[in-house]
């Protein structure tokens, strides 16, 4: 987390804690929170007014309206938020049937961000740095020179679709050219991006685009495609909250940079509320290489630093957003994040889940698990975690779905390139898979 922009200005800083719950409680008087579970909620408990979550059900994208008669009344100081409400009319489905105001960006500002084609537009405007890459339209998919000829020379190519998902299944790493040409047969009539492939450290920076101003916020070194943990190169598999001495000169303040120039070209486009950039570092810089616009789980751990450091959470940031005209001042001093991470436990197999862990706090023993009191993230114990299931038992599920979120104190895993997860880490993810199971 940062309260400064790359070049020491602290106009992209965070909201101090007090102005900014002062301002919420001004506009707000309930809050809601809607999603598969509360890992995002549950760090503003008993700080933002009167925190209520509710259940989003696993791969729902759309939701039951009320019967036939009146709309409920609206109350414009009742407020929702979810995790991706772009995805089905179920958040906004869920926000009418509650009476609530839906937290949400614009759907065309969102739409552009989150699309890998037009994305490359945005980081242009913005003037940061990318890898070098080349747009493939479907029509060109059997032309040559092609991609491969052109950028790869020989090198790897991240071939990505115009609309990825939150797996990572609409990138793949390309490393020959009998590969290239099977993903264009695989993904046949779509506008494709191929961007040269950078063997760099993947990192991720979040930020909120408020009505006047960029928030730059936490960086972490992203866990991504660990072996033996998922079978897609590009799927998510956890984070870990890094400062700038984790990470060789520069690097940090180049991400922070890039998310106050994307922040800040997305407001002026009509975006507003938390989102995220997926940035890869070659040692001396980082190249942004998507935005997700919208609130990342990484955020869970954003928000524990922020609250340790006495700014306002990015959910309470991201409500101001849209219920006031200004953001408060920001607060000049900086703040070094505590070393805390997360790791995605994924379904092995197609099925339906049978039996899940409950959410908690939870000690690994001798005999497992066993739940104990809940404390804050930062302030867990080396063998304790925080455990957020992210599908309820009865759900379907396809291999490679998250299914729960584990949470710890401290590094789970080496920051390199190619990260290797640590006997700890390790650990929790066998002792919540051992009770963790799928029937047909």
């Amino acid at each position: 987390m940062t309260n400064s922009s790359a070049t020491g200005s602290p106009s992209h800083g965070a909201v101090p804690l007090g102005s900014g719950l002062a301002a919420l409680r001004e506009a707000v008087d309930e809050v809601w929170w809607y999603d598969r579970s509360d890992f995002i909620g549950a760090p503003c408990a008993g700080l933002l007014p009167s925190m209520t979550f509710e259940y989003r059900p696993y791969r729902e994208d759309s939701y039951e309206e009320m019967p036939s008669g009146p709309a409920p009344q609206s109350y414009p100081r009742r407020v929702g938020a979810t995790f991706a409400p772009e995805h089905g009319d179920g958040a906004h489905a869920w926000a009418r049937q509650r009476g609530l105001r839906l937290a949400a960006p614009d759907l065309k500002a969102t739409d552009r961000a989150a699309d890998k084609i037009t994305a490359v537009q945005l980081f242009a405007t913005a003037q940061v740095p990318t890898p070098e890459h080349s747009i493939i339209p479907p029509d060109r998919h059997d032309r040559t020179p092609s991609a491969w000829e052109a950028l790869g020379a020989g090198a790897p190519l991240v071939v990505q679709r115009r609309a990825n998902n939150l797996v990572g299944r609409g990138t793949r790493l390309v490393e020959s050219a009998d590969a290239y040409d099977a993903c264009l047969r695989d993904w046949s009539g779509e506008t494709l991006k191929a961007t040269r492939y950078i063997h760099g450290l993947a990192l991720t920076v979040s930020g909120c685009a408020g009505p006047d101003r960029t928030v730059v916020s936490g960086i972490s070194h992203q866990l991504v495609g660990v072996p033996d943990l998922v079978d897609s190169w590009g799927a998510h598999c956890g984070n870990q909250l890094v400062g700038p001495d984790h990470l060789p000169p520069g690097v940090y303040e180049s991400c922070q940079d890039t998310c106050r120039r994307v922040g800040d070209v997305m407001r002026a486009e009509g975006f507003r509320g938390a989102f995220g950039i997926d940035l890869v570092s070659d040692g001396h810089q980082a190249f942004a290489i998507e935005v997700n616009p919208r609130f990342q789980t990484v955020v869970g751990l954003v928000q524990a630093a922020e609250v340790a450091a006495g700014v306002l959470p990015t959910l309470g940031t991201h409500l101001l957003s849209f219920v006031t005209d200004a953001l408060p001042e920001p607060t000049p001093a900086a703040a070094v994040p505590p070393a805390v991470s997360q790791m995605v436990v994924h379904a092995p197999q197609n099925g339906v889940l049978t039996r899940t862990v409950a959410e908690g706090c939870y000690r690994q023993t001798g005999c497992g698990l066993r739940a104990v009191e809940r404390r804050p993230l930062a302030e867990l114990g080396d063998d304790e975690a925080l455990i957020w299931p992210h599908a309820r038992v009865g759900d379907r599920v396809e291999r490679g779905d998250e299914v729960a979120l584990i949470q710890v104190s401290g590094h789970v895993a080496d920051i390199a390139i190619t990260p290797t997860l640590s006997e700890r880490g390790r650990s929790w993810l066998d002792a919540v898979a051992a009770q963790t199971e799928f029937g047909p």
